[in-house]
């Protein structure tokens, strides 16, 4: 399903977003049919590079994406259900107390659930210690010129990662004859769409954190030559796609992709009856967060910067941003379903039809702030609204 997602969203780009992507693969690939040497990775786990094709690079993104999702969370959440029951889960999941501050501007005092855990964590904090480092949370602020010496704006941030191989990020300077950045690609896709600036603009980025993705529980069955769900009373038809696997050492195998309206199956199976299926913005009919990027990479000024990210699909993210012309500010951008509440819980029954999606919350409805009277925007894995 991802690479029919990844060749769908490279279809509906623009021309010049597509020319950009072809000549960075006809690079990949000029490179691996050289004589210079490989990284080491290929010769320790006795392998090659594949050629590169231009959609790989949307897969790439969408992968770790769906990866950062929060399925999982949900799934857990199941889980966890099962052993405490839901009142326990409530219990552990209090989320903020109602008017709790989200950021604390200097001097403020603050109380509550987040400094009573500060506490208790200060009881144990040589067992905490040797813990590895967690991987996921990052920083962003972008203060007015008129706190900094030079009297312009700064943006700052940094990005909470674990050591992966290969590196979430790979620093790069794109220099072309309608513009430059410098700034922090993913590895794989050639745009600068996190951390990243221009002769006329930079921005930081977090994530958002949003709930995007849904899990829905399936009835399934195979019933005269075809794979069904079902969904408000009646059986209706899957798709089904075939899908090879390539096994190392040993023969490839086939599995058949069943998708519902909730999106593909994830888990379970026919021979079971029930299934769970996911539900991805980014899995959409053909979105435009290439472009979005690219636009980004080419803005003039903070009001061009957030025009790009009006179309900006996945993975929800918080971007701090200011310009040469004394702007700063804030936008949280992305595709966030409208549903109800009881879909953050938890894999719901997807036969109902009572837990549907009711299309996206509008772009222009998500949080933002442009020039504050604080002097400064700050989103570092706090809450950015109070519900």
């Amino acid at each position: 399903s991802l690479e029919v997602v990844s060749k769908r969203d490279l279809e509906v780009s623009s021309n010049e977003v597509r020319s950009m992507i072809s000549a960075y693969a006809r690079g990949v690939n000029a490179f691996i049919e050289s004589d210079a040497p490989l990284p080491v990775e290929y010769k320790l786990t006795e392998t090659k590079p594949e050629k590169w094709e231009d959609w790989h690079s949307v897969l790439i993104y969408k992968v770790r994406n769906t990866a950062e999702g929060s399925f999982q969370a949900k799934l857990w959440l199941a889980k966890l259900a099962q052993e405490i029951g839901p009142e326990g889960v409530a219990r552990i999941s209090t989320g903020s107390q109602p008017g709790a501050l989200m950021t604390v501007p200097p001097g403020a005092e603050y109380a509550g659930p987040a400094l009573n855990a500060i506490q208790e964590l200060t009881k144990v904090v040589n067992v905490t210690a040797s813990l590895l480092e967690t991987d996921g949370g990052s920083n962003g602020w972008a203060i007015s010129g008129d706190r900094t010496v030079s009297g312009v704006p700064l943006v700052a941030g940094d990005s909470h990662r674990g050591l992966e191989v290969p590196n979430v990020y790979y620093q790069i300077h794109l220099k072309g004859p309608s513009f430059q950045i410098l700034g922090y690609s993913i590895p794989g896709v050639p745009m600068a769409m996190h951390f990243a600036h221009n002769d006329y603009v930079g921005w930081g980025m977090t994530h958002g954190g949003a709930d995007t993705q849904d899990l829905f529980v399936e009835q399934l069955r195979y019933s005269s030559g075809r794979v069904e769900y079902f969904y408000k009373g009646e059986w209706l038809e899957a798709a089904t796609n075939i899908e090879k696997i390539c096994v190392r050492n040993g023969e490839s195998e086939e599995v058949t992709v069943i998708e519902t309206r909730h999106g593909p199956i994830i888990a379970g199976s026919l021979d079971s009856g029930w299934g769970l299926a996911i539900s991805d913005p980014g899995s959409g009919a053909g979105t435009e967060w290439l472009d979005a990027a690219y636009s980004a990479m080419k803005a003039r000024s903070a009001d061009e910067l957030e025009k790009a990210f009006e179309t900006w699909t996945d993975r929800v993210n918080n971007y701090p941003y200011a310009d040469v012309y004394g702007n700063f500010g804030y936008l949280f951008k992305g595709r966030v379903p409208s549903r109800s509440e009881v879909n953050g819980w938890g894999p719901v029954p997807g036969w109902t039809g009572e837990h549907e999606w009711d299309g996206f919350i509008p772009s222009s409805e998500l949080p933002r702030s442009k020039n504050p009277d604080s002097g400064w925007v700050v989103t570092c894995n706090q809450r950015v609204v109070g519900h």
